[in-house]
């Protein structure tokens, strides 16, 4: 199962809010759709869908590959002790309180919680909250004078969606992207891009890539003579970075990211091996 952040580019980084009681939120469906989920992926996204002044609105989501439900057991299940039947409860545990619990703090932040879902084919829990924009000086993830501006990348998963928000981070920084689903399909694509003479500046690797994995991939793209070496040569992976670490040398990768991947790591990696710049 793989487990992804998307937050959107225009939702800001710091605010005034209760951070324990959206925690409790989120920790509880994450938990409900990673146990819920055997294979697939679950994505966590946040979106900014209104505001008013120095208040707005934001909507959480999390989605999952899971079991689904069943249409007429939805609203039952935001009342307390109420499971889907036995059988979940006896393979998965649990007693469905924490989402009667999650209704009553989602509602205490003047927002509301819901749930589309199909059964055998995933669930999506969305729920919205009031929050009041810091005065505190914003964090600065998306900088005005982006010196990554048109640099080309080339993103190598087969995760469709991991892809996609990947892409986004990538497209927010000015990142010039294109996408492929496997190792040989990359080296396709950088030769391609080589022959023409405009060379890829960055590729992102994941390591668990069907037919040639991220190592092997890499190992080919710096052994191949039609292809112009990336400068950047980055690794993704969700397992333990260090086991990687002394093949991902030999494989000229110039850095290992681990999963879920976010902006701030993305930009600081990119900024330090083209510029040589590191994050304070």
């Amino acid at each position: 199962v793989e487990l992804l952040l998307d937050i959107d580019k225009k939702v800001p980084f710091l605010w005034i809010g209760d951070p324990i009681r959206l925690g409790q939120i989120l920790i509880n469906l994450a938990s409900n759709a990673v146990k819920f989920t055997e294979k697939g992926e679950v994505i966590i996204r946040v979106k900014l869908i209104a505001q008013h002044d120095q208040q707005h609105t934001l909507r959480f989501s999390v989605i999952d590959t899971g079991i689904g439900i069943d249409k007429d057991r939805i609203e039952q299940l935001f009342s307390p002790f109420i499971q889907m039947d036995s059988s979940i409860t006896r393979k998965y545990g649990g007693t469905g309180l924490g989402l009667a619990i999650s209704r009553q703090l989602t509602e205490l932040m003047g927002g509301r919680i819901w749930l589309e879902s199909k059964l055998n084919v995933g669930s999506q829990f969305h729920f919205t909250c009031k929050l009041t924009l810091s005065e505190s000086e914003q964090i600065q993830i998306w900088p005005k004078q982006n010196r990554l501006k048109g640099k080309r990348a080339l993103i190598v998963d087969d995760n469709a969606m991991a892809r996609e928000v990947l892409a986004d981070i990538l497209d927010a920084l000015s990142l010039q992207v294109t996408r492929v689903p496997d190792g040989y399909a990359a080296l396709d694509e950088l030769e391609k891009a080589s022959r023409q003479g405009s060379p890829y500046d960055a590729v992102f690797l994941d390591w668990n890539i069907p037919g040639l994995n991220g190592v092997e991939t890499a190992v080919r793209i710096a052994n191949n003579p039609n292809i112009t070496l990336p400068a950047a040569m980055l690794m993704v992976t969700a397992y333990d970075v260090d086991k990687f670490e002394s093949d991902a040398h030999e494989a000229n990768i110039k850095k290992i990211i681990a999963k879920p991947v976010d902006a701030s790591s993305i930009h600081d990696s990119l900024m330090e091996i083209f510029f040589q710049e590191k994050a304070p």
